[in-house]
């Protein structure tokens, strides 16, 4: 008789997740060494290239360096089983900092800012998160800081400004 393999609970992944974003709270990116596979594909990918969890790690660092007093808060997480033992898990989270440093080629603002983002995380069933598909909301970032074109309701936003 085959065994089955084993199911990842939705605790388990909810732990799991919890401490993917660790580093984003403490700055310590010890966590990703212990959730992330070796072969863990982060897409989009970073556009300098080279090891996925090296450019995380890097990732982090700039964003805590632009918002050191940031915070991180999973607002909804929803986890769905796969088959073979894996699962899916969905987060909607939202972070809030002040802006302090350069961030996406913007001088520090001193503004208060809140970034929303959704990701999906892969994970095998050894507990360990495989891929991440991720969306961050970088424009509505830029509007905070007073990069990003300004908008009244129904206004189509393009590259070149507002009413286009």
């Amino acid at each position: 008789m085959l065994s089955q393999p084993a199911v990842l609970t939705s605790t388990a992944v909810h732990t799991l997740v919890r401490r993917f974003y660790d580093p984003f709270r403490d700055g310590d990116d010890a966590a990703f060494d212990d959730v992330l596979a070796t072969e863990w594909r982060n897409d989009p990918a970073d556009p300098r290239g080279g090891d996925a969890r090296g450019a995380m790690r890097a990732n982090v660092a700039a964003i805590r360096a632009a918002l050191p007093d940031l915070t991180h808060e999973q607002e909804a997480v929803v986890v769905e089983s796969m088959s073979g033992g894996g699962a899916l898990a969905a987060v909607r989270s939202r972070l809030v900092g002040t802006h302090q440093g350069v961030f996406l080629g913007v001088e520090p603002t001193g503004r208060a800012v809140v970034v929303r983002t959704m990701d999906m995380h892969r994970i095998a069933p050894d507990s360990r998160i495989v891929e991440t598909w991720h969306l961050e909301d970088f424009f509505g970032l830029l509007r905070q800081l007073g990069a990003g074109g300004q908008s009244t309701e129904g206004e189509r936003i393009t590259s070149k400004g507002a009413g286009e």
